[in-house]
Formats: structure tokens, sequence, C-alpha cells
């Protein structure tokens, strides 16, 4: 991520430039506070919501081991070690092997 963060914050910015219209398209069915539920799958195929669902869930787990596997801290390098950062503690010392697969193999 440390190269492309250009990148990350065009895509966050992004996001909001697709929301917006979405909301004002839909902003009746918004306010009759069943559209996610009823409105969302109207027009799909049956196995797209479920599908969808999945793919949260995925997201979800994928999410959770990430923060129990790096302790929801930063890896980086401090002193010439490889350390897991918490907002100033050190929470571990790593190998480099696991550094990298932490880092995302930069």
């Amino acid at each position: 991520m440390d190269g492309i963060a250009r990148w990350a914050i065009l895509l966050h910015v992004g996001i909001f430039v697709l929301f917006a219209p979405m909301c004002a398209i839909e902003y009746s069915s918004i306010r009759q506070r069943s559209f996610f539920y009823k409105g969302f799958a109207r027009g799909m195929p049956k196995w797209a919501v479920p599908s969808i669902n999945l793919l949260g869930l995925f997201f979800a787990i994928h999410f959770v081991l990430f923060l129990v596997q790096s302790h929801a801290a930063v890896p980086e390098m401090r002193n010439g070690v490889y350390v897991l950062n918490d907002h100033g503690r050190i929470v571990r010392a790593l190998t480099q092997a696991e550094y990298y697969a932490l880092r995302g193999g930069d």
C-alpha cells in the first residue's frame, strides 16, 4: 500500500461519487426502510443475493483472521528488526518471512 497510496485515496473518494447518485435515484425506496431487505433482490437471479451475502461473510472472516494474525498492529522495521507496532508499542518481533507475509509480499 505504501507505493499506491494515491490510488487508495482515489478509490475511497470514488466510492462516494458512485454512492451519491445511487442514493438520489433510490431515495424513495430508502425512506421506506424495507429497501435493503425486500427491494434489493428485486430483478436479480435467485442465486445473486445468497452469493453476495456469502461474499460479505467471507470478507468479514478474512478481516478478523487478519486482525488475529497481525495482533491489530502494523508490521514495520525498527532499528533493523522486524516488529509489530501498535501505535508505538512493540507487540512482538517478527521473522523476515512473517514480516513479508503481513506486508503482503512487498
